[in-house]
């Protein structure tokens, strides 16, 4: 009964990675933007993108029918809707550690989903986290997501758990207002989207 119950559940989770929707969408290239088919999977329900996968390549059909294969270093970035959401995946250079927690070669670069925009960029970033079973009972995967920042001409920066305020006032040291915010503790880790919209409106 296990078994049968262990295949019923590989069989579903392989169809909903396979799964993908046609969806309408542009390719911005350095000096052209194409409007293309994009093949997103959504997994069997098609709730949601699956962004880990959208991460490392996106497979589209050309306007002439062709299926081929976009890496995050052939484009600057790829825009779509989803049920009525207007998603902007952009390419950055990639200097997060993925390639270990995927084992999946990487890139140069890496598609990653665009937050906020402005001089300072919050982008959405996915990792798969592997947690061994216990006894006779199997390991599970889970799909973990977090902020990333990015400054002009900066690496991604990573948002600490422990020393997340020390770290960002370093961060923040060009904007004397923000280092007060944070070091009276208005603003905190939670509070992600409204330190970003701070710095971009007040510190540039």
């Amino acid at each position: 009964m296990k078994k049968a119950l262990f295949l019923l559940i590989l069989i579903i989770v392989s169809i909903n990675g396979l799964h993908a929707k046609n969806v309408k969408g542009f390719i911005k290239f350095a000096d052209s933007m194409q409007e293309v088919t994009l093949k997103i999977p959504a997994g069997l329900f098609g709730n949601h993108p699956q962004y880990i996968r959208l991460q490392n390549k996106i497979k589209y059909i050309s306007p002439n029918g062709d299926v081929k294969v976009l890496k995050p270093s052939d484009a600057e970035a790829v825009k779509f809707s989803f049920k009525g959401e207007m998603i902007t995946l952009v390419s950055v250079k990639n200097n997060t550690d993925q390639s270990r927690l995927t084992g999946v070669t990487q890139d140069s670069h890496i598609f990653l989903k665009l937050v906020m925009d402005g001089k300072l960029k919050l982008f959405q970033y996915y990792s798969a986290q592997y947690s061994p079973g216990v006894g006779q009972q199997p390991g599970t995967t889970t799909i973990k997501d977090e902020y990333l920042l990015q400054l002009p001409d900066e690496p991604l920066k990573r948002l600490k758990s422990i020393g997340f305020r020390k770290d960002m006032k370093e961060y923040f040291s060009d904007c004397p207002a923000l280092v007060e915010i944070l070091d009276s503790r208005t603003l905190r880790k939670k509070d992600m989207e409204a330190i970003v919209e701070f710095y971009n409106q007040n510190c540039n």
